[in-house]
């Protein structure tokens, strides 16, 4: 369940993660919340982590692409929607409009990644991606992680066209856990989730935000309602300073 605390939205189970800070900043945050406006994400990082917090930042393109961010190198690169790091003090950032952002960390606060998964993202192997990075670079197993998702577009409301679906059955999603077929509207939530349970991510540390930013009201920017002059939200997620 999110708890909110100075707008932010914060999930339970990566409060209960020693040493790890994170937020997602809805529309309705700090009095009306925008990631493009100059100056609104550093005034969201310092509530996440104190003043001076760094922050390194995807681009969203939709591919599958997840860069190892750090001090020296903070800023991402073209073409990734996805981060991972083990430097304390260091925030990873992506936005959101509708598009689920998975949320990653160590149990022992190691390593955090986060990921901007949209079905595209999805279809192409960005959850994967994102975990097998972690494995592979800082060495920690989908067994020892915990995982939570963005409020996204629901299954209530998220139409799609048939090649959607298809594209995320080819990728291995479950369809039949995340797909209405007579309204056709996928459950992005629900097919990330399938997708880090059968990697080995644990079933009690996946947590699912239940908002969905399409009917969730003002309080979400959602492209889906309000087309393309619609705001960002953000994803924030770091190892505080040891």
């Amino acid at each position: 369940m999110l708890r909110r605390a100075h707008g932010l939205l914060r999930f339970a189970l990566l409060e209960e993660a020693p040493g790890i800070a994170h937020a997602f900043v809805p529309a309705a945050a700090l009095g009306g919340y925008d990631a493009t406006v100059p100056g609104a994400l550093q005034q969201a990082a310092r509530l996440v982590l104190g003043e001076g917090a760094r922050v390194a930042a995807t681009r969203q393109t939709h591919s599958r692409v997840v860069a190892l961010a750090c001090a020296s190198a903070p800023a991402a690169a073209a073409e990734v929607d996805g981060l991972i790091s083990a430097e304390p003090g260091l925030l990873l950032h992506a936005v959101s409009s509708d598009c689920p952002l998975l949320y990653l960390a160590a149990a022992d606060a190691r390593a955090v990644g986060i990921a901007h998964c949209g079905w595209r993202g999805i279809a192409a192997g960005i959850v994967e991606e994102a975990l097998c990075r972690l494995r592979e670079d800082l060495a920690v197993d989908p067994a020892e992680l915990s995982a939570a998702v963005s409020p996204g577009a629901g299954g209530c409301c998220y139409e799609v066209g048939r090649e959607v679906i298809e594209a995320l059955a080819g990728a291995g999603v479950p369809i039949e856990r995340c797909v209405n077929p007579e309204r056709r509207t996928v459950d992005l939530k629900q097919a990330i989730r399938a997708l880090l349970l059968a990697a080995g991510v644990p079933a009690q540390r996946i947590e699912l935000a239940r908002e969905c930013t399409i009917c969730g009201g003002d309080g979400f920017h959602s492209f889906r309602k309000s087309g393309a002059g619609v705001g960002r939200m953000s994803g924030l997620i770091g190892i505080r300073p040891r």
